[in-house]
């Protein structure tokens, strides 16, 4: 739920960010945008680890607290964990919610959550993945093994069969937005490594 005030400056900040993409943890841009915003509505920012911004409450008894003033409205918002390791996943899901309390209670604040879905992650199998990778090779196509944090139909497959996944790339690593584009060469190169996996997996 976002409050009215915001709805208009979260709703561009977010197709912003979403046209101006940084990989590998790298969002300064994006960063610089969410300061720029907290600025606008009156809550200072703090530099913290890393360079990146933290609001949080000074040190300094006498400059005022920062907080979102949400007065009688609730701040809905998501927290999306990933991991291939069941284990690693349950420690980051202990942690959040240990991080959650704890930041609740240091502000006085009230906090509940629910998960709507926690889907375990699902291993593609080993020698699947080989044959594609030995098909990519053999078509020359450039390829590099991944792990995709999205839920695909292919985690209920593999309930009933061995799987794994071919990924081609969209322009400029945007996926799921209405300027996601795959230019032919590449599609094309996907079939072919699909094609040649098939026709190993078969004969």
């Amino acid at each position: 739920m976002i409050p009215e005030r915001f709805r208009d400056d979260l709703v561009r900040l977010s197709r912003e960010i979403n046209a101006d993409p940084e990989l590998a943890y790298e969002e300064h841009r994006a960063v610089a945008r969410i300061a720029a915003l907290l600025a606008k509505h009156g809550h200072p920012v703090e530099r913290d680890l890393g360079g990146l911004f933290s609001p949080y409450e000074p040190r300094d008894p006498r400059r005022p607290r920062i907080v979102v003033d949400m007065r009688d409205e609730d701040m809905v918002f998501t927290v999306d964990t990933r991991h291939p390791d069941p284990e690693e996943m349950r420690a980051l899901h202990a942690r959040q919610e240990e991080l959650m309390r704890s930041i609740a209670d240091r502000r006085g604040l009230g906090i509940s959550w629910t998960i709507p879905i926690d889907l375990p992650p699902c291993v593609c199998d080993p020698g699947i993945v080989s044959t594609l990778e030995e098909a990519a090779r053999e078509q020359q196509v450039p390829y590099l093994k991944m792990h995709s944090g999205a839920a695909h139909d292919t985690q209920n497959m593999a309930a009933i069969a061995k799987v794994a996944m071919v990924f081609v790339q969209s322009e400029g690593g945007r996926s799921h937005t209405p300027e996601e584009f795959t230019r032919v060469d590449h599609a094309v190169a996907g079939i072919r490594v699909l094609a040649a996996a098939l026709h190993k997996l078969a004969y």
